[in-house]
């Protein structure tokens, strides 16, 4: 803790504020610049000093292996090797740290379903994924995944539709349910007489789509069997997995409950529903008040599903009412003219948390319009 009172000494006072705030749920809006990592690595070392728990019990989760490593740096520097007992990881990674805890629970599960042992698996790379997807789209046929009898046409937007989908734990049962319900609303559109040609053929576009749409639920349920009879797996499955093993299995839950007593979670923002169902499974012991950290920019949403960029911010309000918000609005990375220009920009965005630059840096923009 050599380095601690210094680096908190140069802190700014709302800084300081997200450090102190250790217990309960705290929801911290940081845009680009801001200190979100100091922050971040400085709350570790706060609650390490100011209660009894040890580095174990704290887990950050981070969105890539590169924010995870710059947190392992940051906090090294301020609290030395006790910074490695501390659980820093992203989510895949704590994910495949459970299974490989756990190997006997997980094993069991998949044997139950006729599947081979965990031992198995092996995770799918982008090669394997594209060669199973080709073979299905190639030696099966397609109406609307494949026009123009060009079979790969849309072979990578049907992968990325995959992906978002188990991220997002949208399985295809709820797809089909979906897409059936919304034909039939078309359908009794359609019969509408006094509909114009304009309205009938936007109509007829919609049902085009439905009918692709089940196609893809048809081809994702045939991928995931193929990953089962091939015993691969998408990292997305790890953390579904563990989702439904702390589901049929309340004691691991427990486990992970009364370990990680401090959780802080980065880019809370592009967190995604497989990963909030995660945080939840960790946290629901707690119920709405467990020492629950994020940090998030609503203005900096790039992987949230659908473009959904306010949407974890708002569920965490509506799920911690009580939860703490605090607001870092100091750049200490840009000039004044800069952000202004930005900020010019994003005018529309009436959600955003306005920043301000931390010294008179001089800064010329000018902004071209088209």
């Amino acid at each position: 803790m050599n380095n601690y009172k210094e680096a908190y000494s140069k802190l700014d006072a709302v800084q300081k504020k997200a450090v102190d705030q250790i217990d309960g749920p705290v929801l911290v809006l940081a845009g680009p610049g801001t200190g979100k990592t100091q922050v971040l690595a400085l709350r570790v070392a706060n609650i390490l000093q100011k209660t009894q728990m040890n580095a174990y019990n704290i887990l950050c989760l981070t969105y890539t292996e590169s924010a995870a490593y710059e947190m392992r740096s940051r906090l090294t520097s301020i609290i030395g090797t006790t910074a490695y007992d501390v659980e820093i990881n992203t989510f895949h990674g704590f994910a495949n740290s459970v299974i490989k805890d756990f190997p006997y629970t997980f094993n069991s599960n998949l044997s139950e379903e006729g599947e081979s042992e965990l031992i198995n698996y092996k995770p799918l790379d982008d090669f394997s994924r594209y060669k199973i997807l080709v073979d299905l789209l190639t030696k099966n046929h397609w109406k609307f995944l494949t026009p123009l009898k060009n079979n790969l046409i849309h072979l990578q937007q049907i992968a990325k539709h995959i992906q978002d989908f188990k991220r997002e734990r949208i399985s295809p049962e709820y797809l089909e349910k979906e897409t059936n319900d919304r034909m039939r609303e078309l359908t009794v559109l359609r019969d509408d007489d006094t509909l114009t040609k304009t309205k009938k053929a936007s109509i007829d576009l919609d049902v085009q789509k439905c009918k692709r749409t089940r196609e893809l639920i048809e081809l994702y349920s045939l991928y995931s069997s193929e990953l089962t009879k091939k015993s691969l797996y998408d990292f997305e499955d790890m953390i579904k997995w563990v989702i439904d093993a702390c589901k049929n299995d309340p004691e691991l839950a427990l486990i992970y409950q009364e370990k990680f007593q401090y959780i802080l979670v980065d880019e809370y923002q592009d967190t995604n529903n497989a990963q909030l169902e995660l945080l939840n499974q960790l946290t629901s012991f707690y119920k709405d008040n467990p020492n629950l950290f994020v940090v998030g920019d609503q203005n900096q949403s790039i992987y949230r599903f659908q473009g959904a960029s306010n949407y974890n911010i708002e569920q965490f309000n509506n799920n911690y009412p009580q939860a703490k918000r605090i607001e870092l609005t100091i750049n200490y990375r840009s000039g004044q003219g800069i952000i202004d220009a930005g900020t010019s920009l994003i005018t529309h965005n009436v959600t955003g948390v306005m920043q301000k630059a931390s010294a008179n840096i001089k800064t010329d923009v000018t902004i071209n319009t088209f």
